[in-house]
């Protein structure tokens, strides 16, 4: 028999029962309640849009799942980046290697900062500046 978009060409949903119906649009993985009536206009709206039967589609996934794991870490300049689940070197579950940020970085980041994106001009985020000062006055308070 012939295939059109992987569906059998033969089948006809006009000619079908309510239970070859359901069982195409649950093959398909669409609703499968209903009348007969809505069940038809289900099916050949499944056709017509070409759902692939959901055993397809699982086999395409685990075929091209690797594909896209391997996409997934290459910039859009092309380069590869190395995978994280791989990246257990130097990491740590401590705090105490965290950073401490001090107020003099603070304000050389945000008030002298010239690394905008669209200009070389200083941020001079004054605002957020003095929201750390809030920030200091309700620390004191813990």
């Amino acid at each position: 028999m012939a295939s059109n978009k992987g569906f059998n060409v033969a089948f006809n949903p006009d000619k079908c029962k309510v239970r070859d119906l359901r069982n195409f649009l649950q093959d398909h993985g669409e609703f499968i309640s209903g009348n007969k009536t809505e069940l038809i206009a289900r099916a050949k709206g499944a056709i017509a849009i070409g759902v692939k039967p959901l055993k397809e589609v699982l086999t395409s996934d685990k075929e091209n799942g690797h594909h896209r794991n391997i996409d997934k870490f290459i910039t859009p300049l092309g380069d590869e980046l190395p995978d994280p689940m791989l990246l257990k070197a130097n990491w740590t579950s401590s705090v105490d290697e965290i950073p401490i940020i001090g107020e003099k970085v603070i304000y050389n980041y945000l008030v002298l900062n010239t690394q905008r994106t669209f200009d070389n001009q200083q941020m001079k985020a004054t605002r957020a500046l003095k929201a750390n000062v809030f920030l200091r006055m309700d620390m004191s308070t813990v």
